[in-house]
């Protein structure tokens, strides 16, 4: 059994109003030629393209002289030196009808072979149960091949088109790019995020827009702020924060210290640091402030 779709206003486009004028014939009867021609096409082409085919035979398919050229005049039909191809051939070829009729006849046969399955059953009904189970899945063509392809064809189109709810996450702030371009030396800034990260503080913007103002408070550069901090151990800064060098790690202050005398603080707790001598420290008269590797053996001269 042989399908063909046609569009059910076909009759009504202005492409048959047009060959009806041309070929001095009823939409009805152009209608009815024009069938006959797709019907050609879809049995004899591939693709709507016939090769070494003249307008001629057109004619002749048709039963009308100069068919094959009403349809070129409405651009339903080309002509080539080594053949003719009818465009759009999908709008008038027989796939989706045809597909629908070759759908039936799997259902149909996977019908029959379910009733030779039980027909087998019931015959080897005597034999072991895994000797029948294998007849009869031997003898039953799988169900998947039975299912409509045009309903697997829409389910997979649906999977395909079917929109992702993808996520789209929002670009993380880089601290360190920020504090860099704030003056503060990279491995200062390094430091100092990981200082944060062991006490659990997130570098946000808010936080590091947070310490830019303190520090501008305390009219010390973003630089000087972060190496005080790590020198201190502060995951933060607040300008109030800054004490007297008497009291340099936490709590209230008596008052502030000027930038030169905060360097100083810092000098000097890193030469203590490194040479373990305090040189803010005045050493008395009677004490001699050395190296131990300078220290010598003294005898004791005390009355």
């Amino acid at each position: 059994m042989s399908w063909l779709k046609i569009d059910t206003i076909t009759p009504d486009k202005p492409e048959v109003w047009a060959m009806s004028e041309l070929l001095g014939l009823d939409r009805d009867a152009v209608f009815g030629k024009l069938f006959r021609v797709w019907v050609w096409f879809d049995e004899h082409t591939r693709n709507g393209n016939a090769a070494y085919v003249t307008t001629a035979l057109i004619d002749n398919i048709a039963g009308v002289e100069n068919f094959a050229k009403a349809m070129i005049e409405v651009r339903w039909l080309h002509a080539e030196k080594d053949g003719v191809s009818m465009p759009h051939f999908d709008r008038h070829n027989g796939k989706s009808a045809k597909k629908r009729a070759l759908t039936a006849r799997r259902v149909a046969q996977h019908k029959a072979g379910d009733r030779n399955t039980k027909g087998n059953a019931a015959r080897a009904k005597g034999n072991a149960v895994g000797n029948a189970q294998a007849n009869a899945t031997g003898n039953a063509p799988p169900l998947a091949d039975a299912l409509p392809r045009e309903e697997k064809i829409r389910e997979e189109v649906n999977i395909k088109t079917k929109p992702k709810n993808i996520r789209t996450r929002a670009a993380s702030f880089d601290a360190q790019a920020q504090l860099e371009s704030l003056g503060v030396d990279p491995q200062v800034a390094r430091d100092w995020l990981t200082l944060r990260a062991g006490k659990r503080l997130k570098p946000t913007e808010t936080a590091l827009t947070g310490v830019e103002r303190e520090a501008k408070r305390a009219n010390l550069s973003m630089d000087e702020t972060l190496r005080l901090c790590c020198l201190r151990g502060w995951g933060g800064f607040e300008a109030d924060w800054l004490l007297t060098r008497l009291r340099p790690s936490h709590g209230p202050p008596n008052g502030y210290v000027s930038p030169r005398d905060l360097r100083e603080t810092r000098d000097c707790e890193l030469i203590a640091a490194m040479t373990g001598r305090d040189p803010r420290r005045v050493p008395d008269d009677d004490v001699f402030d050395l190296p131990p590797e300078d220290v010598r053996h003294v005898d004791d001269r005390s009355p």
